[in-house]
């Protein structure tokens, strides 16, 4: 099992950007130190809720300062998209490769809280559903993002543990409002494709998840599947993403086997 790495852990938790641009060149990078937060996530933690008054939602609308921080804004999330597709066909979704070893419990780091609407219409934090189980989180936002997980695991449960501890979790990331309606417009489908009780853990939600939230788990790349293993403590034991190897697939069931056995 890995232990934390200093200089790399910092680098890839508070310059992941950087840190995975130098990498790029030679191939999508290894994960090789922990990666997260380093604070525990709290359910209140990026809702995404804008709790400006009326009044200050009006004086921001005509501060030219702040309408032209807010163009800037929007191109840089345009010039991004074009990056984020230009690195998908390159990397065919594959922007990182999955660490061989789980990381250890007490050098791990912690998985962000994400708000989002369930396929049950509720509206809540993923930590509250992730504390106390060890789950497989996966979290996409498009529809070959949602074939990478799949290629990990799937929702079927086939195969993996029946302890009472184990779920799966989705997080539906839509890139911009328009996906998100879409999204929600399908969700009846959704919901018929999954058992009841994983309506519960099933996410959609937008607001709140920024990019440099995106960033600290290495899942930066709006076109990827990401998937992580969470302990009952919400910390990151491993990640992978894109198209799953036969080796890779070894490791998740691995590692989850392993991570149950855990006490605490």
């Amino acid at each position: 099992m890995y232990g934390r790495q200093p200089l790399r852990s910092a680098l890839s938790t508070l310059y992941g950007a950087r840190y995975y641009a130098t990498k790029a060149a030679d191939g999508p990078p290894k994960i090789s130190s922990p990666i997260g937060l380093r604070a525990p996530p709290r359910p209140e933690d990026n809702t995404g809720v804008d709790d400006r008054t009326l009044k200050q939602k009006k004086d921001d609308m005509l501060d030219y300062d702040k309408n032209l921080a807010r163009r800037k804004q929007i191109e840089k999330e345009l010039a991004k998209g074009t990056e984020d597709l230009r690195m998908y066909r390159k990397y065919e979704g594959k922007f990182f490769l999955a660490p061989p070893a789980y990381f250890r419990a007490d050098k791990a780091l912690y998985m962000p809280n994400f708000w989002g609407k369930t396929l049950t219409g509720e509206w809540k934090p993923t930590t509250e559903v992730l504390r106390g189980h060890v789950s497989v989180v996966r979290i996409f936002g498009s529809v070959m993002g949602e074939k990478f997980v799949n290629s990990f695991i799937k929702n079927t449960y086939e195969g993996l543990p029946k302890e009472k501890g184990f779920q799966i979790v989705d997080v539906n990331v839509p890139d911009s409002f328009l996906k998100e309606q879409l999204v929600r417009l399908f969700m009846a489908k959704i919901r018929k494709g999954l058992e009841p009780e994983q309506h519960g853990r099933y996410f959609v939600g937008r607001k709140g998840i920024t990019p440099e939230l995106r960033e600290t788990i290495w899942a930066k790349n709006v076109y990827g599947g990401y998937v992580y293993l969470v302990d009952r403590h919400c910390r990151i034991r491993w990640a992978g993403c894109g198209q799953a190897t036969e080796q890779e697939v070894g490791y998740l069931h691995k590692f989850i086997d392993s991570v149950l056995k855990e006490k605490s």
